[in-house]
């Protein structure tokens, strides 16, 4: 069978569409590879720094729970046509250091905290 091996079955290309409109062709997935592998090459394609690709099919976006699907099970098959958009990278504004958490009161009542609040403040912040 032309396109086929013994490992996931045939091989088939999908295009990829970044939201700028340049396309490329993914070439030789498998039905059986997880989406993980798509958006890994998709990264490689397009020069995407590694997780940051979302990939979607018309207005259905693929989270992570869909990662490890098979390609088939998610519709993606030979001529195939996605669209990715670059994922927000963390930046160090969202990692917040342990010194910077602070609780609030807390009342116990028969040896469980009840009312407790959870705070954050700017590290240079008094508490």
């Amino acid at each position: 069978r032309p396109g086929a091996d013994d490992q996931g079955g045939p091989r088939f290309d999908v295009v990829v569409r970044s939201i700028s409109g340049r396309a490329e062709q993914i070439k030789g997935m498998r039905p059986f590879e997880p989406l993980a592998r798509l958006c890994e090459r998709v990264e490689e394609t397009f020069e995407v720094p590694q997780g940051r690709v979302q990939l979607c099919k018309g207005a259905e976006f693929f989270d992570a729970s869909s990662l490890f699907r098979p390609l088939m099970a998610l519709g993606v098959d030979e001529g195939a046509e996605l669209t990715f958009v670059r994922k927000a990278a963390m930046g160090t504004s969202e990692i917040i250091p342990t010194d910077a958490v602070h609780w609030g009161p807390t009342k116990w009542i028969s040896g469980v905290a009840v009312g407790s609040r959870l705070y954050f403040a700017p590290m240079d912040a008094p508490c």
